[in-house]
């Protein structure tokens, strides 16, 4: 996927369209963007978390929070991220 702009939607929109709840931050989180790859993040992006063979993408939030992304896409929650940063939980996030 790397990166892509979408239409502004809360991070609590995105929670209930997957069928979750945000676990920690806040639902009025605005995204505008999404990424599975950390180094094209942008401000305002959601930041899937995707566990790969070589790299676990949880391994990369931090650094992903730090180039703006609002929100990530978890299958743990994190506390290596800003206690800010939405989380929403999900089984899988592949």
């Amino acid at each position: 996927m790397s990166r892509r702009a979408v239409e502004p939607v809360t991070a609590g929109r995105v929670a209930a369209l997957a069928g979750v709840k945000v676990a920690t931050g806040p639902e009025s989180a605005v995204v505008s963007g999404v990424s599975d790859d950390s180094r094209t993040v942008a401000p305002g992006d959601l930041f899937f978390c995707v566990r790969g063979t070589a790299t676990d993408g949880h391994d990369m939030a931090a650094g992903a929070v730090a180039s703006g992304a609002v929100a990530l896409v978890v299958d743990h929650v994190l506390d290596t991220v800003p206690q800010g940063t939405a989380q929403i939980l999900v089984t899988s996030v592949r």
